[in-house]
């Protein structure tokens, strides 16, 4: 873009925009002055002509008396060349010309000029222009007073122009303009000097914009002791240091990509995405931080200089299919998803390799782009095994209805046999609307939606009504429920839907886990600061491994004896989220084949 626009110097362009100030400058003044000049001009001219014209009344009036119009006539003829007076006219009463300064006009209607009126004692004054817009003034003086046979006296004089003022100026342009020339001229060496260090500097940044590679770039010295040369020549040789130390900097803006060595590499440290370059043996030669993190490194961003990213992203222990991609031609664009252990957990990356070129030419380096996306391949994981689960939970309560309700409709049965299959079918229902209860809440709690609806609750009737809602499934498996109470119950601001059905949830996980014939122990317990509910049994237990995995939305252990009961994996992420919101805390010990305890603590404030 520079090289195809003519440059023009910074001395230039300073001695153009003085050039053209100080033209706008001499002409204001100039026109000012002019303008200043013509109005004490007509001021004066003004001034004279009043008084001539009363003095040339007062004669008129006496020669008039003598001898009358003719007496008057020879008067203006003797009076009309004194002064700038376009004609001298006396008009009786009734508007005929009495005398002119043109004979021609004796004798005829005298018509008066439409102008701008402005009364001067017992003279008028006209502002008129004549068929030739030149500008006029008319001076109206009657010869006589309180009206009377007297005549007027007409006297119209020429206004000076503006433009006859400015070419009798300029016909003394000698005078004029040699001192303001003279300045002008003086006024360009001066700035020439003071901008001519400035300008040195704009034409090196010049060069320095179009220059291919910047590292090589030779800048000069200013000479001088200003303060503006010495920061200049500090920065040249800060350039020059750092272009004899650093090497590889010098190596990276002129060496793979000239493209890529017209922008700032440094730029990339900002970019999310971990951005490399690598040469045509495949050495790292720039990493990005979002790269050194990635990889494990340090902060410092020369960490991977002078290796191979196969190595620091471990290709050669990926799958066959996957090495093949990179271990192809260096022309091609290698693009692969790759996984990696990292601190004892799988991290997914993708990983894109791109040939350098300029034009059709291919250079000998890549350009690397590693993206970590472990995040969204556990989130495309965990929306498959939702959509499993969703589906299987779904389709069996959607069954058991459809084949029950079909029964009912086609078969003769007995009243205790439909009555018999119309509890099941309600039960499917309510199987089936808590699960999508539950997808409801998750969609609210994941959105930041959930909320409480808090009131004062009688914590005694709500453990009462908990247990009345799990006892005929413990009666069913034959299960002995063991309570524990406290002897004064609290009252605690709580939303008793939303804890009930937590709560509840928990005591059947424990019923629902415990094989038959089992105990399940509810032991409740409050002191100063909270009340603690505590669930024991004497189920299947849960697995070392399995623990840390209990709350996430969706888990369900492998293990057969979780497998055989029905559940969407959703209930305790539900749990934990509704006690959080009450400000309290959920934990879960357990050991395998002996049982689980459950601690939920609720503060009472």
């Amino acid at each position: 873009m520079f090289s195809r626009r003519r440059h023009i110097d910074l001395a230039r362009r300073l001695s153009v925009c003085y050039l053209f100030a100080l033209c706008l400058s001499l002409i204001w003044a100039v026109g000012g002055t002019l303008m200043a000049v013509q109005r004490g001009i007509e001021a004066g001219a003004e001034a004279t002509c009043l008084m001539s014209v009363r003095r040339a009344s007062s004669r008129l009036a006496l020669e008039y008396i003598r001898g009358g119009a003719a007496q008057a006539q020879a008067f203006v003829d003797q009076w009309r060349p004194a002064g700038n007076i376009h004609y001298c006219a006396l008009v009786s009463r009734e508007g005929e010309v009495l005398a002119h300064s043109s004979s021609a006009q004796i004798g005829k209607t005298y018509h008066e000029p439409a102008g701008r009126l402005t009364a001067l004692g017992d003279m008028d004054r006209v502002e008129f222009s004549d068929d030739a817009l030149r500008p006029l003034v008319e001076y109206r003086v009657p010869l006589g007073k309180d009206g009377g046979p007297f005549p007027t006296l007409h006297v119209a004089v020429w206004k000076p122009r503006f433009w006859q003022l400015a070419a009798g100026v300029v016909g003394r342009w000698h005078f004029v303009l040699l001192g303001p020339a003279a300045c002008l001229a003086a006024g360009l060496v001066l700035i020439r000097r003071a901008v001519r260090p400035t300008a040195a500097v704009e034409s090196q940044l010049t060069r320095a914009a179009v220059a291919v590679c910047p590292a090589e770039l030779e800048l000069d010295y200013l000479e001088g002791s200003r303060p503006a040369a010495l920061g200049w020549n500090r920065l040249v040789d800060a350039h020059r240091g750092r272009r004899e130390q650093n090497p590889l900097a010098a190596r990276v803006e002129r060496g793979l990509e000239p493209l890529l060595a017209r922008h700032n590499l440094d730029s990339l440290h900002s970019l999310p995405e971990g951005i490399a370059l690598t040469d045509q043996s495949g050495a790292v030669i720039f990493a990005n931080r979002a790269l050194e993190s990635i990889c494990g490194s340090t902060a410092d961003d020369r960490m991977l200089a002078g290796q191979t990213l196969e190595t620091a992203l471990e290709l050669q222990l990926q799958p066959e299919e996957v090495r093949k991609q990179f271990t192809a031609a260096a022309g091609r664009t290698a693009v692969a998803q790759i996984k990696r252990s990292v601190a004892g957990s799988t991290q997914v990356l993708r990983v894109a390799r791109h040939p350098l070129r300029e034009g059709d030419v291919r250079s000998a380096g890549h350009l690397w782009a590693v993206r970590d996306v472990t995040q969204q391949q556990l989130a495309e994981e965990m929306r498959e095994h939702f959509l499993q689960t969703a589906s299987h939970e779904l389709r069996t309560p959607l069954a058991n209805i459809k084949a029950y309700a079909e029964t009912l409709t086609m078969a003769e049965l007995d009243l205790e046999r439909q009555k018999q299959f119309c509890n099941i079918i309600e039960s499917e229902a309510t199987r089936l609307s808590r699960l999508i209860e539950e997808l409801l809440s998750i969609s609210s709690m994941e959105a930041g939606g959930l909320s409480l609806d808090r009131q004062e609750v009688d914590t005694g009737r709500m453990f009462g009504e908990i247990v009345t809602k799990v006892k005929p499934q413990a009666e069913q498996k034959q299960i002995k429920l063991e309570l524990s109470y406290p002897e004064k119950w609290p009252k605690l601001h709580l939303d008793k839907d939303k804890m009930v059905t937590s709560l509840v949830n928990v005591l059947g996980n424990a019923v629902k886990y415990t094989p038959c014939g089992g105990r399940v122990a509810l032991a409740v317990a409050v002191d100063d600061r909270a009340l603690t509910a505590t669930v024991r049994d004497s189920g299947i237990g849960i697995a070392a491994e399995d623990l840390p995995k209990l709350f996430e939305k969706f888990f369900r252990s492998n293990d057969p004896r979780v497998q055989e009961q029905a559940g969407s994996g959703l209930g305790l992420a539900l749990v934990r989220e509704v006690i959080r919101l009450h400000g309290g805390t959920i934990d879960i010990k357990s050991e395998l084949n002996v049982g689980t305890t459950v601690t939920v603590v609720l503060p009472l404030s």
